[in-house]
């Protein structure tokens, strides 16, 4: 039963546009030999999280990559609930607390904001690939993590200033005004 599996998920690996590159990434995917026997547990008891798996990798270099750093990220194939997009109020509780928490450091506020953009826009990858959630929906919700992260950034620059002059209030409003397409919104 597991040689018929596992010929199916490299069949399915195979029918990407590269099909080489499938079978490169499944064969990378898992990193060390412990994240492997846990990955092959979970793909072995989750049908469904394998067959997106090997969707995935078979049809984004982009996703394929981010799942090789964050092996832990495959674990949301197997839940609907996990691939859902998380609402711009719950982007906001994260980056107050990156706020609070890094309010000094600049560098290990922007690290972790990075580090919030590239999980949440590689959940909403995962799951637009995998039927979850709409096109428009996708891009509502990158629209959401951007917008979070620049309010965030602002948020950090003017308390910056506000510290670096020594007053209580900015002496003036800033807001950003850009008109472009960021992930499908204006």
């Amino acid at each position: 039963k597991s040689t018929a599996s596992s010929a199916r998920r490299l069949a399915v690996v195979g029918r990407g546009p590269e099909p080489g590159h499938g079978p490169a990434q499944l064969a990378q995917t898992g990193g060390e030999l412990r994240h492997r026997i846990r990955l092959s547990r979970f793909l072995r008891d989750s049908t469904s999280a394998a067959q997106r798996l090997c969707h995935i990798l078979s049809n984004s270099r982009f996703l394929g990559d981010a799942l090789n750093k964050s092996v832990e990220s495959i674990s949301w194939l197997g839940d609907n609930d996990n691939l859902q997009a998380r609402t711009r109020e719950a982007l906001d509780v994260q980056t107050g607390s990156a706020l609070e928490r890094f309010g000094s450091n600049i560098n290990e506020f922007a690290t972790s904001m990075r580090a919030m953009r590239r999980h949440e826009i590689e959940r909403i990858g995962l799951s637009w690939m995998s039927g979850v959630i709409s096109d428009s929906d996708s891009l509502k919700a990158m629209t959401d993590v951007y917008d979070a992260i620049i309010d965030a950034s602002l948020t950090w620059a003017v308390r910056h200033q506000i510290a670096a002059f020594g007053v209580e209030t900015a002496p003036a409003g800033i807001t950003v005004i850009a008109w472009a397409v960021t992930a499908g919104a204006k």
